[in-house]
């Protein structure tokens, strides 16, 4: 059972959330036909921002104007992207891509094959690599403005450590805490 069926067959106690689902539902039917109607999926995609209301969303939840226009310039970039193929088209190309994807990765853990891999600092604990890419190096992200710095520091240490042959670390910007007190 996929999560959608769950979601409509469930009995809820609350009818606030027996009514969330039915709406959502009822969303969900709208859309299936406008898909059945063979529309363009730049269309859809607008008709889905419009139906979940993700612009009003994206106004209330963020105050800061900067985050506000990444995250609708990001729908936006969404549109482009899927807009020369019908929704079918684009759905079996992501189903099929995710298949492919699941499918090359298993196959890689098998082979040990050399790729690359994208982690944060945390899941890289305890692991070496022979060439490591240390990215986003700047004050305010690394070491983040809302973070402990004795903590950052330590994480900060870890990424640095991991590299066998090979370190890079990208810094946008000059004095970087860290840069400066550990590297310089």
């Amino acid at each position: 059972m996929s999560m959608y069926e769950a979601l409509i067959s469930m009995r809820y106690q609350n009818s606030w959330q027996r009514n969330s689902a039915l709406q959502f539902e009822g969303y969900i039917n709208r859309l299936r036909l406008q898909l059945d109607k063979n529309i363009t999926t730049s269309l859809l995609v607008d008709n889905i921002i419009k139906v979940f209301q993700m612009n009003e969303y994206i106004e209330e939840k963020y105050s800061n104007e900067e985050d506000i226009k990444d995250r609708k310039d990001s729908l936006e970039i969404l549109k482009t992207f899927v807009k020369s193929e019908s929704p079918i088209k684009f759905l079996d190309y992501i189903n099929n891509t995710t298949k492919i994807d699941y499918i090359n990765n298993t196959t890689k853990k098998k082979s040990k094959e050399k790729c690359v891999k994208l982690m944060s600092v945390h899941a890289s604990k305890g692991l070496e690599f022979d060439n490591v890419f240390l990215i986003g190096v700047e004050d305010g992200k690394f070491p983040h403005n809302k973070s402990d710095l004795i903590d950052e520091a330590r994480l900060f240490y870890v990424g640095v450590t991991r590299a066998k042959e090979n370190q890079t670390i990208s810094q946008i910007g000059v004095d970087n805490k860290f840069v400066d007190e550990y590297l310089a």
